[in-house]
C-alpha cells in the first residue's frame, strides 16, 4: 500500500455482539454528520453512536466498524469479527439483514449537522467527501480483505443501495470510481 492514514484510533463501540460476525462478505459504506446537534447539544460522531438509543425516543442500538473522519483519519470501533448494528433491513444480492455478514464504515461529514443540514450536505454538489476520505475507506477495506477471505469487492454497496427508499447514505456525491481506484492501488 502507498498511502497510509493520518491515523488510527480504536475506540470500544458500544452495541456490538463480540465475535457473532458470520464470514464478512462485502462491506457497507454509510456516512452521517462529523458532529451531530441534538437539542442545542453537540455530540461527536463516536458518543452520538453509543447513546443514540438513550437521546431519541425509539432511537436504535447503533453501531459501526469504523469511522472515517474529514482528514482520512480512520476510528476503528469493532473488530471485524464482531456483529454490528449497521445495516437493519437490509438486503444485497444473496444476502438480507447484512449486519450478520457485512462490515460497515461511516464516512463522516465534516462539521456539525442537524439531520437536514446533513441531508444537505450530502445531497449538494460537489458532494462532502475529501480525497483522503475515499483513500481511507479503500484502504480499510484492503485491511480488511486481508484479515477476511472471504470478503469480495465486488460487495461494496451504499446503505441507500441496501436499504433503498429507507437510508440516504452517503448520497450521490460518494466518488465510488474514485474509491475503487484507490482500492486497485493499494491491492
Amino acid at each position: 500500500m502507498t498511502w497510509n492514514p493520518p491515523a488510527i484510533f480504536v475506540h470500544d463501540a458500544r452495541w456490538v455482539k463480540a465475535g457473532q460476525l458470520q464470514p464478512a462478505r462485502g462491506v457497507v459504506v454509510h456516512s452521517m454528520g462529523e458532529h451531530i446537534v441534538l437539542n442545542q447539544v453537540i455530540y461527536p460522531a463516536q458518543e452520538w453512536l453509543d447513546r443514540q438509543y438513550e437521546l431519541v425516543p425509539g432511537g436504535a442500538k447503533v453501531s459501526a466498524h469504523a469511522l472515517v473522519k474529514p482528514d482520512g483519519t480512520i476510528v476503528r470501533c469493532a473488530s471485524h469479527l464482531d456483529k454490528c448494528n449497521h445495516a437493519g433491513l437490509s438486503v444485497w444480492k444473496k444476502w438480507l439483514y447484512l449486519n450478520k455478514n457485512f462490515l460497515s464504515i461511516e464516512v463522516l461529514v465534516e462539521g456539525n449537522h442537524t439531520w437536514s443540514s446533513y441531508l444537505k450536505a450530502i445531497k449538494t454538489a460537489p458532494g462532502p467527501y475529501t480525497e483522503n476520505q475515499h483513500r481511507a475507506v479503500a484502504w480499510m477495506v484492503q485491511m480488511w480483505k486481508r484479515e477476511c477471505p472471504e470478503l469480495e469487492l465486488d460487495n461494496l454497496a451504499a446503505h441507500s443501495t441496501v436499504s433503498p427508499g429507507r437510508k440516504p447514505d452517503p448520497g450521490p456525491y460518494f466518488d465510488w470510481p474514485q474509491m475503487r481506484a484507490f482500492l486497485a492501488e493499494y491491492d
